[in-house]
């Protein structure tokens, strides 16, 4: 059996490679959204944008195809006050917010209670075709 071992793979034109493998994941990310909106770790991710309170637009490196794919976040928050966990919406084109090929936003919200909150740890992934 043969080993590939590899720092840096590219494509024949000198950029990033394009994963074939159709069930990998096409991005992932982990932000802070407490102070300031930061990206702590990601893959195909390029920069957030804090539009608000619990509102963060993130960036892919290499678009997507199309708007035709899928995202999944999560976040770590609780509030004892209102006994509640705290959910998340990817936005499409609800409120004036638009999913497109290069970029997507993340909503957070109470499931009880009112108002939104910015947590220590925002993360998810994304799935679809790559450009």
């Amino acid at each position: 059996m043969s080993t590939l071992k590899a720092d840096t793979i590219q494509s024949t034109g000198g950029g990033a490679a394009t994963l074939t493998k159709q069930s990998a994941a096409k991005a992932w990310f982990e932000y802070t959204s407490i102070t300031t909106t930061a990206m702590t770790n990601s893959f195909n991710c390029s920069a957030t944008t804090d539009n608000g309170t619990g509102d963060t637009l993130l960036s892919f490196t290499n678009n997507m195809s199309s708007s035709a794919y899928v995202v999944n976040a999560a976040d770590v928050s609780y509030n004892d006050a209102f006994n509640t966990s705290y959910g998340h919406a990817i936005e499409s084109t609800q409120n004036s917010k638009e999913k497109t090929s290069s970029n997507f936003t993340v909503v957070y919200s109470q499931h009880a209670g009112t108002g939104v909150l910015d947590h220590c740890e925002n993360m998810g992934t994304a799935h679809g075709d790559l450009a």
